[in-house]
């Protein structure tokens, strides 16, 4: 059986605002019914990012779409290699690798983030509806409405 295709506009879905980006889930269980893979838009503010962190079960890919940023890995003997990135560049991140990127510019960072399984962008919109770790720092804007930094 063949499964439908989907085009998701950035209206459509709502949107996360935290102390360190705006986002957009554009793909996941919940958009586009996708259960293999996730995708989600973000924009990091200068000087922000994601902090370290891993996924133990979700390879993904970031790719920059604007703005300058660093990404930091660790290599397998635990140090940390970081390399600049910028438009057009692709991360991978095999499941079970820490890492992080920022926001090393004067404009927001523009990145896509790809996931598959897609649990991490699952998990990003749960925060909101469980009472995770950071909810304090989390809005969720409704689809359609223009979020505002507070």
């Amino acid at each position: 059986m063949m499964k439908k295709q989907v085009v998701i506009h950035p209206h459509q879905v709502e949107t996360i605002v935290t102390d360190w980006t705006t986002a957009k889930v554009m793909c996941g269980p919940r958009v586009g019914n996708s259960q293999e893979m996730g995708a989600v838009a973000l924009f990091f503010e200068p000087g922000h990012g994601h902090s370290r962190h891993i996924h133990d079960d979700a390879d993904q890919i970031i790719y920059v779409v604007s703005g300058q940023g660093e990404h930091i890995a660790e290599s397998a003997d635990g140090t940390a290699v970081t390399e600049k990135v910028g438009p057009g560049s692709l991360i991978y991140i095999p499941k079970g690798s820490y890492h992080s990127t920022f926001n090393t510019g004067w404009e927001p960072m523009r990145v896509l983030a790809v996931f598959s399984p897609p649990g991490p962008v699952q998990a990003l919109r749960d925060v909101g509806d469980s009472g995770g770790v950071g909810t304090a720092e989390m809005r969720i804007v409704p689809a359609g409405e223009i979020p505002s930094r507070k």
